[in-house]
């Protein structure tokens, strides 16, 4: 899986002008999914370590406080520990210290219910 910047992909998407649907023919020979697939493979992708978790100094989410995160700290002793935190476009807020905050990763979906 490759995590984009979906904003990233827009500026792509009209920096190219590929090829999409005519206003007279809605088919399009493949051309809009063509497109799509190229812009999607120039998008930079966000650095993701193995195991999922991605480094604030290599990209940090957008803000909003509607969004959780797992977040992974390290204190000045040195010991590190994981909490749910939210980002303001600045700064980490949630349980417990914030201030080493060194990765985060994006919440799974929650289940469906009955499952």
């Amino acid at each position: 899986m490759k995590f984009i910047d979906a904003d990233a992909l827009m500026e792509i998407i009209r920096a190219h002008d590929y090829p999409l649907a005519t206003r007279h023919n809605s088919i399009d020979n493949g051309m809009f999914t063509i497109g799509i697939q190229q812009a999607v493979e120039e998008t930079p992708g966000i650095p993701l370590t193995r195991c999922g978790w991605i480094s604030i100094s290599q990209y940090r989410p957008e803000a909003d406080s509607d969004t959780k995160y797992l977040v992974c700290c390290r204190t000045a002793k040195g010991l590190r520990s994981i909490n749910l935190a939210w980002f303001d476009g600045r700064d980490w807020h949630g349980m417990g210290s914030m201030a080493g905050v060194t990765h985060w990763m994006p919440l799974p979906d929650l289940p469906e219910v009955g499952e």
